[in-house]
């Protein structure tokens, strides 16, 4: 106490008082809060007026202070403005006392003009704030909207007319423009809104999944050779447009800014992606497990961290993959073309078959895990090998082009001894 008697003696008496008047104000808003029901509450006319100023977040204690703050201030300008009126009129006779008189109306009536505009000044920021978060809801529900349409012309359908004469009649068969152009919107609503990137890829996911069950991948032939599969997964039909393009949106998802995928949100288990065109897509950390990829197009693809458990990968081009840390355990890889791709020390390689497969511009200096295949897979002097590790006559001691390597690869896989790969699984 004796603190605060010192510290109102040393600081002016003016603001002195003020800080008494402004206590006072404060003390008087928060009775008048506790003692009128009114005043509280978002049906109370203190809260709409607030909101109506954009103020509706400010505690209504401290609206009542600066509400009474301003009246009060209102009326000390009003009061002084018409004291100096007064003043003015009676100094008319006296020039010097007349022109000091008209400056300080001039002075005085901008400065109440502008606290008087301060609550108009407020209530058109309030309606801006309100009429930006209603065009953004509108937006976001016009967004919705949208995604639901996609997600609905996934299912799309149309009515064709086939036979001729008295066999004419009408069928219905998938729309696959529609649900090409339904996958295109979501892609687009993802880059737009990626919070909503989760839930488009599992969508998509499980569209996948279902066409492939009703268009599922053809077995390899059992007891071929690798040749033979390498031609069987060429001669694969190329896969529906739209199963394939619903798999490069869902590659897409990995290269979204601020898009919250982690593990496993692109599930492709068991999947059908014979003869699919994945170049340079991006598979990070998605669960590929099971999927049949025979045939498919995977040079460039970015698949560090995915889930490629038991895939069937004949004959598929994986040149220059990034398959670093990927779960290629079990997976069947016979004569798949693997020049150029990345694997790391990460890469689990574990009961994998690489058997005929080539390897041209592949590092394994780290990839120890590599050793028990080097019998099985054919490379050149690009190839590097963990230390200590050396594969002669059938791997070639100097560096081939494109064409030699691919000449060399072919009749390398023709000495391989019949039938070595009969333990290849049709599943």
């Amino acid at each position: 106490m004796d603190n605060l008697v010192t510290l109102s003696l040393t600081l002016p008496r003016p603001l002195v008082n003020g800080m008494l008047v402004l206590a006072g104000v404060l003390l008087a808003s928060g009775l008048v809060y506790i003692t009128l029901p009114e005043a509280k509450g978002e049906t109370g006319p203190l809260y709409k007026f607030s909101t109506s100023l954009g103020l509706g977040r400010i505690h209504p204690v401290l609206m009542l202070t600066g509400l009474t703050l301003y009246v009060a201030l209102v009326g000390i300008l009003l009061l002084g403005l018409f004291g100096l009126i007064w003043s003015t009129l009676e100094a008319s006779g006296r020039t010097n006392d007349y022109m000091f008189y008209v400056l300080r109306i001039g002075g005085l009536t901008a400065v109440l003009g502008a606290v008087i505009g301060l609550p108009f000044a407020l209530i058109r920021l309030g309606l801006t704030e309100r009429q930006a978060s209603t065009a953004e809801n509108s937006n976001r529900i016009e967004q919705l909207k949208l995604n639901q349409t996609a997600a609905d012309n996934l299912a799309a359908r149309r009515q064709i007319t086939v036979g001729e004469g008295e066999h004419i009649r009408d069928i219905w068969q998938d729309d696959i423009v529609q649900r090409n152009s339904a996958i295109d919107r979501l892609e687009g609503l993802a880059r737009e809104e990626p919070a909503e990137v989760l839930g488009i890829a599992g969508l998509l996911s499980v569209y996948v999944r279902e066409l492939s069950a009703e268009f599922p991948p053809q077995d390899p032939p059992t007891g071929a050779s690798t040749g033979q599969l390498k031609e069987w997964a060429r001669s694969l039909p190329k896969l529906r447009s739209d199963m394939e393009k619903a798999a490069q949106t869902l590659s897409e998802m990995n290269r979204i800014h601020g898009a919250p995928l982690k593990n496993g949100e692109i599930a492709l288990r068991g999947a059908n992606l014979q003869r699919a065109d994945l170049t340079n897509r991006n598979f990070e950390k998605a669960r590929l497990n099971l999927s049949q990829m025979q045939g498919a197009d995977l040079s460039g693809a970015q698949m560090q961290g995915a889930n490629i458990f038991e895939a069937g990968m004949q004959g598929a081009d994986l040149s220059g993959a990034q398959m670093q840390g990927a779960d290629l355990s079990g997976a069947q890889m016979q004569g798949a073309d693997l020049r150029g791709a990345q694997f790391d020390n990460a890469t689990d390689l574990t009961a994998a078959t690489l058997r005929g497969a080539a390897v041209k511009n592949v590092d394994f200096t780290d990839v120890p895990q590599i050793i028990p295949f080097l019998d099985d897979i054919f490379g050149d002097a690009t190839t590097s090998l963990p230390e200590g590790e050396y594969r002669e006559p059938y791997w070639t001691g100097k560096e081939l082009d494109l064409d030699e390597f691919d000449d060399a690869w072919r009749a390398w896989q023709k000495t391989l001894p019949p039938g070595w790969d009969e333990d290849i699984p049709n599943d």
